[in-house]
């Protein structure tokens, strides 16, 4: 193998003078046979000949080079590669700097846009233009196109448009249409116009119709425009409007509204979320509300949006600071299965200040302060204001393979309570002391297996013992505002055997499986009820808590959870998910959740694709009723650059049974682009 290596290339016109330009890059050739002529400065390859220039790769059964003038002749299977657009052609001359050059007998993929040219001649013009003798035009790719365009001459340029000759439209190998001269856009950008309908038809709402317009406002902002027709409830417009000005400022807004003949009165809902930054303060906010309960189960377009219980709309600041961090938010929160939030919590606003570890004492030791104030306000009810500190102190320490992290806090709270009838609205105080103690020790061991080719293997056993003591001052008069208010005296030792099992190759580690069991025991008597330290109450021993979890490929995982009761009761909750999948070809998730006198449901949903159709079907199943919730169909016939879908949705929340159609053609009636 022999290679040649220039240094600098000099762009010039096809075939021209040369002239003074910057530097490209090196050129490198191999070949079976590669012959130089110092005098013209020419190389000659034959046989499996490649050029690389940069990104740019010319193959070729022979291959003339001028290294002065960089004009490349090639000939016998030439394929030419420049980033991602592609050129098939008996002969082809090309001028790596320009990009000008002939193609004979020739194919051109251009990749933005997803343009299809082919010629008896093409003449590349510019780094964007082509000139076609005898031609064809499409966006279906070569091999048997839906549509085509058939000119005797072609000009084109790349994000601008196409000027033709003796036009021949052709829709499956059969002309629809002649033109003695045609001019139609050829743009990869964005686009205005209308995007194509969906026709749907629905047991509960009638027949309905989506229309949508597409506006490409500029290069950084776009809006759509929606116009639903529904039968039985009525019109219901809505707007999304999106903009990415640079990368700290961006977001999207949505829209919709309704004056629904059902329901009685008028809905709407608002969603969306913007992100920006203002030197180093970050501002994010996301909105999601609804003018009532039942909003998204009567007009939610998917299952998960119909299933929604609950809605949080939240918009924060954040400011940074050497080794500490200023967090000041607003929430509202929307309970979907309330008929009235007026009795709902909002944070209006809240502010948290929290410091990274930072060591004292010579590193030995490290501490932290985090503090949050937050205003709990509603429209009935009580309204209060807490004010939370929490110093603590930590030292991390380790002997012989046993590891050890020593931890102590004081956690103080003043509450002020503005009552909705006239009673005492004085300050309360209350302080809770914490002191923790956090063992484990590792034993690892290498070996290697065979199963699933996962070759060398590390396996750690980590048996894990932690001693945990919280002692409260009394809760009297002491608002209970969310569970973190009534944390109960402690006395406990938590643990847990844990086992991690990961491939090593490469200098990578992967995770294959994942053992996780922990059990508490209350030293000083019965567990009382907790939702932060552990699982069940009552007795000295809480419930049982492990998780497991198998990766062992990429086309195969699962993952388990559950919580066993030690008192009799059985398991309180599990969640099991399967997953396998050999993409693109189908996909197989299967989902159980089972949560004690609540759930207890299995989904399953199964994707697959063959040829030109893609299918996919999921059922949502209620083991305690005996009964499906939801069932989804949806079949796509996708042939190239066109497709049709329907889609089959049966719900009993709400009680539902539609058909769903749509149309598309790809680069004609779909958005290009987006945020």
């Amino acid at each position: 193998m022999l290679s040649a290596l220039v240094a600098l290339l000099l762009p010039l016109e096809v075939f021209g003078q040369p002239k003074a330009t910057r530097p490209s890059g090196p050129v490198d050739i191999s070949a079976r046979v590669l012959k130089y002529n110092r005098v013209e400065n020419i190389y000659t390859a034959e046989g499996d000949v490649e050029l690389r220039e940069g990104a740019r790769r010319l193959n070729a059964d022979f291959v003339l080079f001028n290294d002065t003038t960089k004009d490349a002749f090639a000939e016998g299977k030439v394929t030419f590669q420049d980033q991602e657009d592609i050129v098939h052609a008996e002969r082809m001359t090309i001028n790596l700097v320009t990009k000008r050059g002939t193609i004979e007998n020739g194919k051109v993929f251009v990749k933005q846009g997803n343009f299809y040219m082919s010629g008896n001649e093409i003449h590349k013009t510019g780094e964007a233009t082509y000139a076609i003798r005898e031609g064809e035009l499409t966006t279906c790719g070569w091999d048997r196109p839906t549509w085509t365009f058939r000119a005797r001459d072609v000009n084109l340029t790349i994000e601008g448009y196409a000027t033709t000759r003796s036009t021949t439209f052709t829709v499956l190998g059969h002309k629809v249409l002649y033109l003695p001269w045609g001019i139609f856009p050829v743009k990869t950008e964005r686009q205005s116009g209308f995007l194509m309908p969906e026709f749907q038809l629905s047991s509960r709402d009638g027949t309905i119709l989506r229309n949508q317009y597409f506006w490409a406002i500029s290069k950084d902002t776009d809006a759509t425009f929606d116009l639903d027709w529904i039968q039985d409830r009525g019109v219901k417009p809505g707007m999304e409007y999106r903009y990415f000005f640079t990368e700290a400022i961006k977001g999207s807004w949505f829209a919709s509204f309704i004056d629904d003949n059902k329901y009685g009165h008028s809905r709407y809902q608002i969603k969306g979320e913007h992100e920006q930054l203002f030197r180093d303060v970050t501002l994010k906010a996301k909105i999601n509300h609804v003018s009532d309960p039942d909003f998204l189960q009567d007009f939610g377009r998917t299952v998960t949006e119909r299933s929604e219980n609950s809605l949080k709309s939240t918009a924060y600041l954040e400011k940074p600071f050497a080794r500490s961090l200023l967090t000041v938010e607003a929430s509202n929160f929307d309970d979907l299965s309330q008929p009235s939030n007026r009795r709902t919590y909002k944070y209006l606003p809240s502010a948290s200040y929290f410091t990274e570890y930072l060591p004292v004492f010579k590193n030995r030791f490290y501490t932290d302060v985090a503090t949050q104030l937050t205003n709990f306000h509603r429209q009935e009810g009580d309204k209060a204001t807490r004010l939370v500190v929490q110093p603590s102190l930590k030292l991390p320490y380790s002997v012989q393979g046993f590891n050890f992290l020593f931890s102590g806090s004081v956690t103080e709270r003043a509450y002020y309570t503005d009552p909705a009838s006239p009673r005492s609205n004085e300050t309360k105080h209350h302080e809770a002391y914490m002191a923790e103690a956090d063992s484990n020790v590792q034993f690892l061991k290498n070996s290697a297996t065979e199963w699933f080719n996962i070759g060398q293997t590390q396996s750690i056993f980590m048996p894990r013992l932690r001693y945990t003591y919280i002692a409260n001052s009394s809760m009297a008069g002491i608002p209970s505002i969310d569970p973190s208010d009534r944390i109960p005296n402690t006395n406990m030792i938590t643990y847990s055997l844990n086992h991690y099992f990961n491939a090593l190759s490469n200098d990578t580690v992967r995770e294959i499986s994942l053992i996780e069991i922990s059990q508490a025991y209350g030293l000083s008597g019965p567990l009382r009820p907790s939702e932060f330290l552990y699982q069940g109450s009552g007795d000295r021993l809480s419930d049982i808590t492990s998780r497991l979890t198998l990766f062992p490929h990429g086309q195969l995982w699962f993952v388990h959870q559950n919580v066993l009761s030690v008192q009799g009761k059985g398991l309180n909750s599990m969640t099991n998910s399967l997953h396998y999948a050999k993409l693109p070809y189908y996909q197989v998730d299967l989902a159980h959740s089972y949560y004690q006198s609540l759930l207890d449901e299995a989904w399953v949903r199964v994707t697959g694709r063959w040829r030109e159709f893609d299918a996919s079907y999921q059922i949502r199943y209620s083991l305690r009723d005996n009964a499906w919730v939801d069932n989804l169909a949806t079949l796509v016939y996708r042939p190239k650059c066109w497709s049709v879908g329907v889609t089959f949705t049966q719900t009993r929340r709400p009680k539902d049974t539609s058909v769903r159609f749509s149309f598309s053609l790809e680069g004609i009636t779909e958005r290009i682009g987006g945020f």
